[in-house]
């Protein structure tokens, strides 16, 4: 059925019904998106910093220290309300001595829902009725992968009252610069897709890093080799000059350089989840030795 336009004009015009419907479902989507995008950020704007002021005062008398780590950091640190930044959980660190005993401290207290990682590295913990995981790291990665200690962390992290309205541990700018680019070339190696490469734009913006600062500390930590192999990609997914700016700052080593190339080699044209890949992430470790050690553990006990 066409409708006339009662639009006054010279002639009259038909109307396609049926277009109408189609753009007036159109808007209403687009406004239904739009209040659910708002809805979610200010969902997670308050429960994710509550959640972290929760984690923090459960285990303050127990005199366990705690890191925001990955995107509950970010959004508060780095980019404020300025930008959203999707997270899924909060990610928290705590002293791997410490760890058993934190986890205990959060299921006495209503955290009873677990999914364990496997070798133990991380546990996801909630409440029967929450819709947020704690991701509670005992270390950074499920292998060893790189110099990056959770011990270190902390020694070379600072306390703040602010950020979050309650005690939490900053980690040091490098330190987190240095662990996005660790998840990063993980994800990047395992998967084939790069896990919100922005992230090292926004990162050294928000936080005062320099590339030549940056490049001392990468190779302290033994992340020269996934700097070398990733700021490439990272540069030609975002805008922004610190990733070019740091690669060229880099003065690799012929080892460095053997082991970019193998890994490149390793992880091209290979699905996910391959023995390729796995061996690419083998070769970035600092220490072929103990990764290797550690990768052959984490299998035996599947």
């Amino acid at each position: 059925m066409n409708w006339v336009d009662a639009t006054p004009s010279s002639r009259s015009r038909p109307v396609d019904s049926a277009g109408v419907s189609s753009s007036l479902i159109a808007v209403g989507h687009a406004l239904d998106a739009t209040h659910l995008r708002i809805a979610t950020e200010l969902f997670y704007a308050t429960a994710v910093p509550a959640l972290i002021r929760e984690i923090a005062e459960i285990l303050r008398p127990c005199g366990i220290p705690i890191m925001p780590l990955k995107g509950a950091l970010l959004q508060r640190w780095v980019y404020g309300t300025r930008v959203f930044r999707p997270l899924s959980d909060v990610d928290v660190l705590v002293p791997p001595a410490r760890f058993d005993e934190a986890r205990a401290a959060l299921r006495a207290v209503g955290f009873t829902v677990e999914r364990e990682e496997q070798g133990g590295w991380e546990v996801a913990l909630r409440r029967p009725e929450g819709l947020l995981e704690i991701d509670l790291h005992r270390r950074l990665s499920s292998t060893v992968r790189s110099g990056l200690r959770a011990e270190d962390l902390f020694a070379r992290g600072r306390h703040d009252t602010t950020l979050f309205r309650t005690d939490v541990v900053l980690p040091d700018p490098r330190d987190l610069y240095s662990h996005l680019l660790l998840h990063l070339t993980l994800n990047w190696l395992a998967r084939g897709s790069l896990h919100h490469p922005e992230d090292l734009e926004a990162a050294p913006a928000a936080l005062g890093l320099t590339p030549e600062g940056m490049v001392h500390h990468l190779a302290c930590v033994g992340l020269e080799v996934h700097a070398a192999l990733m700021l490439p990609h990272v540069s030609a997914a975002v805008t922004g000059a610190f990733s070019s700016r740091l690669y060229a700052a880099l003065s690799p080593g012929r080892v460095t350089r053997l082991k970019v190339t193998a890994a490149r080699m390793l992880s091209a044209d290979t699905a996910p989840g391959t023995l390729a890949r796995r061996m690419a992430g083998i070769v970035v470790a600092p220490s072929w030795l103990e990764a290797g050690r550690d990768a052959l553990a984490k299998r035996l006990t599947l």
